[in-house]
C-alpha cells in the first residue's frame, strides 16, 4: 500500500464548493479531521466523475453492522495542512471497516507516496456525493441542441446552423 505525505485518518467533514461566477469557476474539496484541514482543488470534470463513481458504489454497499462514527465537525481553515491541485484520485473501500479511504495525488509521477490520504464513511461519502452534483449542476444552463454551456451574453450554437431553434425567434 503506497504511503502518504499527510494522513488525516478518519475525517469529520468533507465538501465539495465552487468559487467565482459560472463560466469562471474553480473547484476545490474541504477535508476536516482531527488532525486537521486540507483544501484539494480539482477540475469540475473530476468532481462531477468522482460524484457519479461514488454514488454507484454506493448503490452497491451492504451497510454492515460495524459502522464507525465520524469524529465531531471542526472545519477550521487556518489548521490547513496542506493545499494543492489533484492530478490523480484513487479510492478504496474497506468492507470491514465499512469506510472509504481516498488517495490524493498531487503529481502523475509519484505512485508510492500520495499527497494526502483520508478515510470517510459511507454516509459522509453518500452525502459528498449528492451534494457534489448539486456544486457542479449549479453553473450555466446546457443548451439542448449542442449540449454546450450557455453564456450569459449569448450563445451561438453549432448544430441551430445559424437557423433559430423554433419559430418564435423567427418573428422577433
Amino acid at each position: 500500500m503506497p504511503e502518504a505525505n499527510y494522513n488525516l485518518g478518519l475525517i469529520s467533514k468533507l465538501k465539495a464548493e465552487s468559487k467565482g461566477k459560472p463560466g469562471n469557476r474553480t473547484f476545490r474539496l474541504l477535508v476536516n479531521s482531527p488532525l486537521g484541514a486540507a483544501l484539494i482543488w480539482i477540475e469540475k470534470e473530476q468532481l462531477l466523475e468522482l460524484s457519479l463513481h461514488l454514488k454507484r458504489t454506493v448503490g452497491l454497499i451492504e451497510v454492515g453492522e460495524n459502522t464507525v462514527e465520524p469524529p465531531p465537525e471542526t472545519l477550521d481553515l487556518e489548521e490547513v495542512v496542506t493545499e494543492f491541485k489533484v492530478s490523480r484520485q484513487a479510492i478504496e473501500f474497506d468492507e470491514d471497516a465499512q469506510l472509504f479511504r481516498f488517495w490524493n495525488h498531487e503529481s502523475e509521477d509519484t505512485y508510492e507516496v500520495a499527497t494526502l490520504v483520508f478515510e470517510a464513511t459511507v454516509a459522509q461519502v453518500e452525502q459528498f456525493a449528492n451534494q457534489s452534483l448539486e456544486v457542479c449542476s449549479a453553473g450555466r444552463p446546457m443548451c439542448q441542441l449542442c449540449h454546450q454551456p450557455k453564456d450569459p451574453d449569448g450563445h451561438f450554437c453549432s448544430r441551430s446552423n445559424g437557423h433559430p431553434v423554433n419559430a418564435t425567434e423567427r418573428l422577433q
